[in-house]
């Protein structure tokens, strides 16, 4: 018979003989006829204390995790059985393992909370994976935004199934799709890393298809984006402002880069004579280098903003660089006293800076060109196959044509109609 892990079904509870506990691994309550008995199955049967008498449900529950991280580093099973037998107060129990094996054995109260065991997995994490700057502080900020207020300072082995799939759904509830199964991928890690440093046993997090999670069958729906048509509108606009946020934002749109690496671009990035701007693996979000056709309109702003500007940055602001806020917050300045005159009819929301790949990505199939000049222009993923992960030609080439292309579309100076110029 399998029991919940409430006090109230185990005070119910008659039938004689062994019942397994629910939610806590390897606790059995045994059941004879005169009391109840909680016991672990471990490497053989320990006897935790008679219920009711001695030790409650949350009393057993706390020594069957203690055990099982004692067995784990390395106590044997005898000195346990015999400080339990010693141990009337759950407060003495480290005392008494002490006196049984002669060894120094940490606290239950050492073990961390959630906001030390995320911390130190980001710091493990970031060193390891050699996370963009971009990634490190979203991976940062998601957990502390949504997750710390609630649990953040619960000892990581009290932290239930329920209490982490509610910061989820509370994810959810707020229309942030994206960020709640990134938040709920970024929690399942830092519980496994938890694991591997014997705090826990067991991972809490739900699975993604897990039914508790609310937001599982919702679509993602991607950034709004710009009609065709009133782009070079838009970029007339930005052009007149001429300053290091408006010309950016112009950057962002004919190169279809993430804001970010557009707004962190330094010079030494740019090799005018070859006509390539190179962004690093430092701040790509797919960790790898990228490399970008340099077309004339693109040439011509970096090659007025260098007259003006003796910094490592492009786009400068004080001591670094403009935020990736700023495209957003132009592109914003001019749409929005009349936004359903920029929105794209297939748009689901309203236009914004992060939108431009999806205003690139819609138009370059509209025209006809190779979905393999798109996504490379993008920095998309291969498709995984042995060709392609043997392949190191990045389409530079074809992709000067496309970008070139996708500028004058954009600066009004060719229309919709035209085809895509290469096959």
């Amino acid at each position: 018979m399998i029991l919940d892990n409430k006090t109230k079904s185990i005070e119910k509870c008659d039938i004689v003989g062994e019942h397994k506990i629910i939610g806590i691994p390897n606790l059995y309550l045994r059941v004879n006829k005169t009391k109840k008995v909680f016991r672990l199955k471990a490497k053989k049967w320990l006897t935790l204390g008679v219920f009711g008498v001695d030790t409650s449900l949350r009393k057993a529950e706390l020594l069957s995790k203690i055990i099982s991280i004692k067995i784990k580093q390395g106590v044997l099973i005898d000195q346990l059985d015999s400080t339990l037998n010693l141990t009337k107060n759950l407060d003495d129990f480290e005392n008494n393992l002490k006196l049984v094996s002669g060894i120094k054995i940490n606290n239950l109260e050492d073990i961390p909370t959630f906001i030390d065991v995320h911390q130190e997995w980001h710091k493990f994490t970031n060193f390891k994976e050699k996370w963009s700057k971009v990634y490190a502080q979203q991976t940062m900020n998601v957990p502390k935004n949504y997750v710390y207020p609630v649990i953040g300072n619960k000892q990581i082995h009290t932290i239930s199934r329920k209490e982490l799939t509610d910061c989820i759904n509370n994810v959810y509830e707020k229309g942030i799709n994206e960020t709640a199964r990134k938040m709920r991928g970024q929690l399942e890690a830092i519980f496994d890393y938890a694991i591997d440093h014997e705090w826990i046993d067991n991972n809490p997090v739900p699975s993604a298809k897990s039914t508790l999670i609310i937001g599982k069958k919702n679509r993602a729906i991607g950034h709004g984006f710009l009609k065709f048509e009133k782009i070079p509108e838009i970029i007339d606009i930005l052009l007149a402002k001429n300053t290091p946020q408006s010309l950016a934002t112009i950057v962002s749109l004919i190169t279809s880069k993430r804001v970010y690496e557009v707004c962190s671009m330094k010079w030494n990035q740019i090799h005018l004579k070859e006509k390539q701007w190179n962004a690093p693996s430092t701040v790509t979000k797919n960790k790898k280098p990228h490399n970008i056709p340099v077309t004339s309109e693109f040439k011509a702003i970096l090659e007025h903003l260098k007259e003006s500007n003796e910094g490592n940055y492009v786009f400068p602001y004080k001591n670094s660089h403009i935020s990736k806020e700023s495209p957003r917050n132009q592109l914003k300045s001019i749409i929005e006293e009349n936004i359903r005159d920029y929105q794209h009819i297939n748009s689901e929301r309203e236009p914004d800076a992060h939108g431009f790949r999806t205003s690139f990505g819609t138009w370059a199939r509209q025209v006809g060109y190779d979905i393999k000049y798109i996504k490379s222009q993008q920095s998309h993923a291969d498709d995984g196959s042995v060709s392609e992960m043997y392949n190191r030609y990045d389409w530079i080439e074809e992709r000067r044509v496309l970008a070139q292309h996708w500028e004058d579309f954009c600066f009004g100076k060719t229309s919709i109609t035209e085809k895509a110029r290469i096959s």
